[in-house]
């Protein structure tokens, strides 16, 4: 598909209860959706080849990338998630920035790989923000995030360096069997509960 005709697609109105399917759209043209409202789209197994940016953009439904690659950089920043957001076994092949965005749904990552730069500072979770089983192989940046409903971070492995300096978590903080580098278990989820202030339950 070509990057027009998926601007196109992305942003046309759609009825309330449905999406726009391209699930499995392969794309090699680079892909600008700055500051763009963006209608309920299912881009399950979508694959971009070149770079994204959804900066400021305005996800209005359901945002699904599940199982999608992302082969150059993937920007966010400062986009608003008004549903769930899933990005559940989406492959991230270079940096992947979130910086100041607003999930209002499930901010869903679960078994989500990050090769690169995976920056979710400054970001707000009104809902469970979830990481489970999720693999961060460099710098995973949550600086000054507040998630509202929850941070799961069930499994989580963070093989580079971590930052959640002022982050905030209210409601359940779920840091079972964290894995930082080489360490794993009691060890990894003290440090990173450590870093973040929790005004919920903590389960290390």
């Amino acid at each position: 598909m070509k990057a027009a005709e998926f601007r196109a697609a992305v942003t046309r109105e759609t009825p309330t209860g449905t999406c726009v399917s391209l699930v499995g759209v392969v794309l090699t043209e680079a892909i600008d959706l700055t500051g763009l409202t963006i209608c309920s789209v299912d881009l399950s197994g979508a694959v971009f080849h070149a770079p994204v940016s959804c900066a400021r953009a305005q996800f209005s439904g359901l945002s699904w990338f599940k199982g999608a690659t992302f082969h150059a950089r993937a920007t966010f920043d400062g986009a608003t998630f008004a549903n769930d957001a899933r990005f559940d076994g989406t492959a991230f092949g270079d940096d992947a920035s979130f910086a100041k965005a607003a999930f209002y749904g499930v901010a869903g990552f679960d078994r989500a790989a990050f090769k690169a730069l995976a920056d979710f500072s400054s970001v707000t979770a009104f809902g469970n923000a979830s990481f489970a089983e999720a693999r961060f192989e460099a710098a995973a940046v949550f600086r000054k995030a507040e998630c509202l409903g929850g941070l799961w971070l069930d499994r989580t492995r963070f093989d580079g360096r971590i930052e959640f300096d002022s982050a905030d978590v209210h409601g359940r903080t779920w840091l079972k069997q964290v894995h930082v580098g080489r360490s794993t278990g009691p060890v990894s989820a003290e440090l990173v509960a450590r870093a973040v202030t929790s005004f919920g339950y903590q389960w290390v």
